[in-house]
């Protein structure tokens, strides 16, 4: 029979242990997803062209003859 030497493997291995959570069902339904992204997409679209989104701030600023970068 085999014996744990070290006291600090003993307690890796108990915390290992206790960690461990049983297998549990985690189906997401895709429907929910799929309308979750979606209107996340939606909101972001929203604000990206309100008066604070980025779309906006870009035209702010007057481009001078030549090259602008």
């Amino acid at each position: 029979m085999h014996t744990i030497k070290s006291p600090l493997a003993y307690f890796a291995f108990v915390f290992l242990v206790s960690c461990s959570k049983p297998a549990t069902d985690n189906a997401v339904d895709a429907e929910v997803y799929s309308k979750g992204i979606q209107d996340w997409q939606q909101q972001r679209n929203a604000y990206q062209v309100s008066e604070n989104g980025w779309v906006n701030l870009a035209g702010l600023f007057w481009l001078k003859e030549g090259i602008n970068s």
